[in-house]
């Protein structure tokens, strides 16, 4: 019966009346405490999340990397695009228009299997997309699928766009699990991941 009358006094005014000679600093803490304890479940999920990502075989790819001259020279023509992300909510890069679009890719071999990473930049008017007065430039679901880029033997092929408003990873091109392939033990299924700034 206690509860509920707590969470009357916490809804309905009338109940509110014996709070009204409550002090103003425990009325502070009540809400501190009640701020953090709100905050708990997104945060344990953002740990659980992560996890996730690096136990997942789609994701080892972003660690993988070798130190080749290739791969440093494609990381080089990205780092010179000067992109950094303003007011923590848009890309912009000081060498592309602000709309602009920018492509590159490169290979590696990994334990026999080749690994094809595609990067693309994608600058655009951010509010004449979401108004769709306007169409991006890398449609994910129109141009990295199996009908664009066809499964070859032993190849994997990963995504990474950063677009204006989000960075997007995807690892392997949609409608591969249709094919069901395994490499090392782990069905090739699309699994996407984008991070809004």
């Amino acid at each position: 019966m206690k509860f509920k009358d707590i969470l009357k006094s916490l809804i309905l005014p009338r109940w509110m009346v014996k709070y009204k000679s409550m002090s103003i600093i425990i009325a502070i803490c009540i809400f501190a405490i009640s701020s953090f304890i709100i905050a708990l479940p997104p945060s344990q999920n953002k740990t659980l999340n992560e996890q996730d990502i690096l136990n997942n075989y789609n994701f080892n790819v972003l660690s993988e990397f070798p130190n080749t001259a290739i791969v440093n020279n494609v990381i080089k023509q990205i780092v010179d695009k000067e992109c950094a992300v303003v007011d923590g909510k848009e890309l912009k890069c000081g060498q592309m228009e602000a709309v602009d679009n920018f492509e590159t890719d490169f290979s590696f071999v990994e334990d026999g299997i080749t690994k094809n990473i595609h990067f693309v930049i994608d600058l655009f008017d951010i509010k004449k997309v979401y108004l769709e007065d306007e169409k991006i430039y890398y449609d994910v679901e129109k141009r990295f699928n199996i009908e664009k880029i066809p499964y070859q033997e032993n190849h994997e092929n990963y995504l990474i766009v950063f677009y204006s408003d989000a960075l997007y990873f995807q690892a392997h091109p949609f409608a591969i699990d249709s094919l069901n392939i395994n490499h090392k033990g782990h069905k090739l299924v699309p699994t996407t991941k984008k991070i809004f700034y």
